[in-house]
């Protein structure tokens, strides 16, 4: 596994992710709309999250290049545009 510098801890906001879609899923209809809605957009910038704090992890461990984390932040940023 790459990574290190960090200690993983991106995979803490994909956990909170998980975790979040989980509770929908079961309480979901317990929510108004307009606040399931804002907790689905959480749950998506927590993936996006995670993603970015996995590249400057695999970047700052020297396992990716300055040119790799732009790119991949770049898809990340495409990703949230979607």
């Amino acid at each position: 596994m790459s990574g290190g510098h960090y200690g993983y801890i991106y995979h803490k906001f994909s956990e909170m992710a998980d975790l979040l879609n989980d509770d929908l899923a079961a309480e979901g209809a317990a929510y108004s709309p307009e606040v399931t809605k804002l907790l689905k957009e959480f749950e998506k910038t927590l993936r996006l999250i995670s993603e970015q704090a996995r590249a400057v992890e695999w970047f700052m461990s020297c396992d990716i290049g300055e040119d790799s984390l732009l790119q991949r932040f770049d898809e990340i940023r495409r990703k949230g545009n979607e």
